[in-house]
């Protein structure tokens, strides 16, 4: 693939990630639980978990993970973008 093509699609990319990123930092606390909420009704569902406290747990792992993961997926799209740069 040419280098120019590797740029433009990579920097849109970047671009959609960074949109993304303002769209999901500015939903109010409400929104936010929900959409986590629909992956932890998930996890108790398929697992079975009832109690409480375990429910929170999986909660904020859920949570922390969705942060981990999007930063992840900003750094790998960053870096793939610099590096065309110095091929």
């Amino acid at each position: 693939m040419k280098q120019s093509v590797q740029k433009g699609i990579l920097t849109v990319f970047v671009i959609a990630w960074m949109i993304m990123v303002f769209l999901f930092s500015n939903q109010d606390a409400t929104d936010s639980t929900n959409t986590s909420d629909i992956f932890v009704s998930t996890i108790t569902k398929t697992f079975g978990i009832v109690e409480e406290e375990q429910i929170e747990t999986i909660r904020f792992i859920v949570r922390k993970l969705a942060h981990f993961s999007l930063y992840t997926l900003g750094g790998i799209l960053i870096y793939s973008l610099f590096n065309t740069f110095t091929r």
